[in-house]
């Protein structure tokens, strides 16, 4: 009724095209992106349009229907981004890359986004829905690849100064010759961080959570005979405080060492595109937990762990009879080695390990003829989950210790997406698809005490699948009037869910034992509604999404049948206003977010909040830029779990200057 109503609008209303920064990608080169008539762009003005200091907090604000997870701001060791109403618990449902090489790692899924936000970034693409079909695990509710500055013959210097005592700086330096072009990016960042324990819960060794770390991006281009090369190679080295210390010299920590390499080639001939990509991503993760067991006994464990990802992705985009086509194969291997090492008040080891292969061959294409696209695309993946392991000196965990159950699994998705352009200003579309979803690695292999719970490694997962459809529409109306709305619906089957096991343990007490386990049957539906205005003078930005989640199905807990997913809130606003002046650009910003579950049963609730900002721009001339925020201005503390406050009110003063 809806889209009637707004349809039966149009058409009585002048429709035009512009040009939009939040909009289609027309490329008239070769790329497996052409398959996606509804990308989204962010770019590199719209990030600076938004003041915020981390990149995945700025895609939220800009583009509808994201919630991001990261109360801790710049001192939350995990950020979640997720998409189309799904949980924002774990981050392994969208699929995030960097200049094309897949960051989210497989054994739990994550992505490090403090990483990413200290790389200087040209623009963001953006594919909201089912995207198995072209990327197969990960992407069950949409694609984010983040692409990084290319070298332009230019030196940028940018440093950042913010409320408690917090200073991030980054470094960029590249040139650009005819064969050979390279860039060096340098990035540092060091906070001496807020108290974000509740009051009732301060006790004599809560301390300030912090921040301190650093990164390097280097990347070298080669034009020859026989093609173009790319390559990449980033490293990152960082450390966030948890809040606590006892006996040590940072006390609880957590410290994330990640190394990335990659190869990407591309040949064209005629109407012929050969690419290959080679990804290497190591990630050597380590933590410091000290705590009082039973308010008495002082308890000291580390943790270290290696992930590796290794991939090879390879490709044929042609076009033949005004079709465009992409053929191609992915090869993928991943692991994760882990150890616990209790060292007071008694020594004691636990020990998992775990690794992961992939096969897959897609075919994808794509017919327009006046104003009518179609899109179809098919895709078979073979994955395996083998030498599994788990140890614990200390408890014995009934079904999951010693050697862990193999598992192989496959998997055949696909999508058709159909759109009719009606004018320059008007199109309309409908899309249906299937994704899937391959347990992450320590689900299966990983059993641990996490606070007042101890999650139980379940080796019986089994991918989820996802079935979706979606329908919208993309206009222009007026002068400068842009509306995208959009309806989705989701059926999940065999949904990975972290769910009460109804069972206890005594671990430092009795607590209760929580894994993930394959629900059987669940659905998320919701709408989006993205408008923007720009006359060159004003900007605005309203986004307002709506979703709703329920689980219609699980026969090992009944009780949880018709609950709400998690984590899941069920609307999201987001808005931007900005006036362009001369010399310098007022901005203002709002964020609210609904009331969300923290439990399966639905029993704990997350308050709704509210967050606004400001930021004023100056432009001197063409080379400097200076800023100044003022992020929560009315210093709202609030909260997404028990544990954590908000770091409430931050002011901060940014300079740029290019060479």
């Amino acid at each position: 009724m809806v889209f009637s109503l707004v349809l039966y609008f149009v058409f009585w209303v002048n429709c035009y095209s512009s040009e939009v920064k939040l909009s289609i990608e027309k490329n008239l080169n070769l790329s497996s992106s052409n398959l996606y008539e509804d990308m989204i762009i962010i770019t590199k003005e719209d990030l600076k349009e938004v003041s915020c200091s981390t990149l995945d907090e700025k895609i939220s604000k800009i583009v509808s229907g994201i919630n991001v997870s990261r109360t801790n701001g710049i001192y939350s060791f995990k950020s979640v981004l997720s998409m189309r109403g799904y949980s924002s618990y774990e981050q392994s449902r969208t699929l995030v890359l960097l200049d094309g090489v897949p960051l989210n790692n497989k054994a739990t899924g994550s992505v490090n986004w403090n990483m990413v936000s200290m790389l200087d970034v040209e623009r963001i693409e953006i594919f909201k829905g089912a995207s198995s079909f072209v990327y197969g695990s990960n992407s069950v509710s949409g694609v984010i690849n983040i692409i990084t500055k290319k070298p332009d013959d230019k030196t940028k210097i940018s440093t950042l100064y913010e409320t408690y005592d917090t200073l991030k700086s980054n470094a960029t330096t590249s040139h650009k010759g005819k064969k050979n072009s390279f860039l060096l990016s340098l990035g540092y960042l060091r906070g001496d961080g807020y108290v974000s324990t509740p009051l009732a819960d301060v006790t004599a060794y809560t301390v300030k959570k912090f921040a301190d770390e650093k990164n390097l991006l280097f990347r070298y281009f080669l034009k020859t005979s026989l093609g173009n090369f790319d390559l990449r190679y980033s490293f990152y080295d960082g450390i966030r405080g948890e809040g606590v210390k006892i006996n040590t010299a940072n006390g609880t920590n957590r410290t994330f060492n990640d190394n990335n390499l990659s190869i990407k080639w591309n040949y064209d001939k005629k109407e012929t595109r050969f690419e290959t990509l080679i990804y290497y991503s190591n990630q050597k993760y380590e933590r410091l937990n000290e705590y009082f067991k039973n308010n008495t006994i002082y308890t000291k464990i580390q943790t270290d762990s290696v992930r590796e990802d290794l991939g090879l992705i390879s490709s044929v985009l042609f076009n033949r009879f005004g079709i465009q086509n992409v053929l191609g194969t992915e090869i993928g291997k991943s692991l994760v080695n882990s150890k616990d090492f209790q060292s007071s008040p008694s020594i004691s080891n636990s020990y998992n390990r775990g690794d992961v292969y992939l096969y897959s061959a897609y075919y994808n294409s794509k017919f327009e003829m006046d104003g009518f696209s179609l899109i179809a695309g098919v895709r078979y993946d073979k994955a395996g989950f083998y030498d599994g392991y788990y140890s614990n000196d200390s408890i014995n965990v009934v079904g999951v210790n010693g050697p862990l159950k193999e598992s192989d699994w496959d998997f055949f998705s696909y999508k058709i997406y159909i759109s009719k352009k009606y004018s320059e200003g008007l199109k309309h579309y409908f899309s249906y698809g299937t994704s899937f979803r391959a347990p992450a690695i320590e689900d299966m292999c990983l059993s641990l005490l996490r606070g007042n719970k101890f999650t139980e490694a379940n080796p019986y997962l089994k991918p989820e699948k996802v079935g979706s459809f979606e329908t919208g529409l993309e206009f222009s109306f007026l002068n400068g009037f842009y509306l995208d709305p959009a309806i989705y619906y989701d059926l999940g089957k065999d949904f990975i869910y972290e769910v009460n096991a109804q069972r206890t343990i005594n671990i430092n007490g009795v607590k209760p034992v929580y894994r993930k386990e394959n629900i059987a049957k669940t659905k998320i539906y919701g709408y989006e509604v993205p408008f923007k205005y720009s006359n060159g003078f004003l900007s605005f930005i309203l986004n307002y999404s709506y979703s709703k989640s329920e689980i219609l199905k699980y026969k090992n807990n009944m009780a949880i049948e018709g609950k709400e997913i998690s984590y899941s809130p069920n609307e999201l606003i987001t808005s931007n206003l900005n006036f362009n002046f001369k010399n310098f650009v007022l901005g203002l910003s709002y964020i609210y977010k609904s009331s969300q579950f923290s439990d399966d049963a639905n029993t704990q609730k997350i308050s709704p909040y509210s967050v606004y900002s400001a930021d004023v721009k100056f432009y001197p001339d063409k080379s400097l830029e200076v800023s100044f925020y003022v992020n929560n201005l009315f210093d709202k503390r609030y909260q997404e779990s028990s544990t954590d406050m908000s770091p409430g009110r931050i002011f901060g003063i940014k300079t740029s200057y290019i060479f």
